[in-house]
């Protein structure tokens, strides 16, 4: 075999080899383009799942913030009654005994 041949053989093989390897690397690409999007799609739809939970759980907070006071209320005297209570200072045990649940002391 004549060197000239050998090289043009070796030319031509290397050109076949660095057609395949491009043919793969495309592969390779397209294949890695698709688990990216599918991985998006569930990044996606957990954040969504994740946000409507959130908001679940700020409202039901809101709800049982609002019934602890509106019952904290409820044990105050009213009027003229419950501005005395305050400005002479009665309420404070008021306000303990119903504060003792949430803090986990008793009065």
């Amino acid at each position: 075999m004549q060197p000239q041949e050998r090289d043009a053989r070796n030319f031509t093989i290397a050109q076949d080899v660095q057609l395949r390897l491009c043919a793969l690397q495309s592969q390779q690409s397209s294949a890695i383009q698709g688990q990216l999007s599918n991985l998006e799609a569930r990044r996606a739809a957990t954040v969504r799942e994740q946000r409507r939970a959130r908001e679940a759980l700020e409202q039901t907070q809101t709800k049982c913030r609002e019934a602890r006071i509106k019952q904290r209320q409820q044990s105050f005297n009213t009027g003229l009654r419950g501005l005395l209570d305050r400005v002479i200072g009665t309420s404070i045990g008021t306000y303990s005994r119903t504060h003792a649940g949430d803090s986990g002391l008793s009065a």
